[in-house]
């Protein structure tokens, strides 16, 4: 015998289905769902609350302009097959931007002679695929006395280094790629009298560490441990900003 399909719609990632093959040739009910995406097995929900009721598997972190496949399959009390629905393919869409058209930094710089005051300026922007922003931060970025960069990419080096008051100082502390560039006017360094520095560490330094980190309190810096199996969970707080460390421990 052949179980009901289950039917499911999916839009970027969001699967909802309904449990409604109660009609079941071997006189079980489904227990479980298998989610797949591109063929690997991505979740699987338990059938806790009976026919009729509806679930939603969210997959995160999909690659935009990229193709995928998804498919739902129910399994009853035995652990035998359901018919598995037909694949869906979706592409996802393009990643959204945000561009703002008012008002430029002439304009500010024009009405404040350059520097921060309480004015306040209406911003419009222009976004493509607003579907998928929830929040728009603004930023008025104003000279620094000083930047730290450690995420090892020079751009954000570059970037960084270019919004330094004259005399500001730039401190890198991640270690970049071996042949990295930096990509910058060297002139705008001497015009400005910026200073880059470096971080380093001597030698002699490392043998203390073991018996000296034990008294750093670094237990703080972590906010929460998961399990491997709740490694997509850590990674959308991540990128929701919550927390500060978070750890993948088996």
């Amino acid at each position: 015998g052949v179980h009901d399909q289950v039917d499911f719609t999916n839009d970027d990632g969001v699967l909802i289905w309904t449990d409604d093959t109660d009609d079941h040739t071997w006189g079980h009910n489904t227990e479980y769902f298998d989610v797949y995406m591109n063929d690997e097995l991505r979740a699987r929900y338990a059938n806790d609350a009976g026919d009729g009721a509806t679930y939603v598997h969210t997959e995160p972190a999909l690659d935009a302009e990229s193709d995928y496949t998804f498919r739902v399959e129910a399994f009853n009390s035995d652990d035998r097959e359901d018919q598995a629905n037909s694949d869906v393919f979706q592409r996802t869409h393009n990643r959204p931007t945000v561009t703002v058209v008012n008002p430029n930094g002439a304009e500010i710089a024009s009405a404040t002679g350059g520097l921060l005051s309480d004015d306040l300026y209406d911003v419009d922007v222009v976004v493509t695929n607003s579907q998928f922003v929830s929040d728009i931060d603004v930023y008025y970025l104003h000279e620094l006395d000083g930047y730290v960069e450690e995420d090892q990419n020079p751009n954000l080096l570059s970037e960084g280094i270019s919004y330094l008051k004259p005399r500001g100082q730039a401190l890198m502390i991640g270690v970049h790629p071996e042949m990295s560039n930096l990509d910058y006017d060297l002139y705008d360094l001497h015009y400005r009298e910026i200073k880059l520095f470096g971080a380093f560490g001597r030698g002699n330094y490392f043998s203390s560490v073991p018996e000296r980190i034990e008294n750093l309190g670094l237990e703080k810096l972590v906010t929460k441990t998961f399990n491997l199996e709740e490694i997509n969970k850590a990674i959308n707080l991540t990128a929701e900003g919550h927390g500060m460390k978070y750890m993948i421990s088996p």
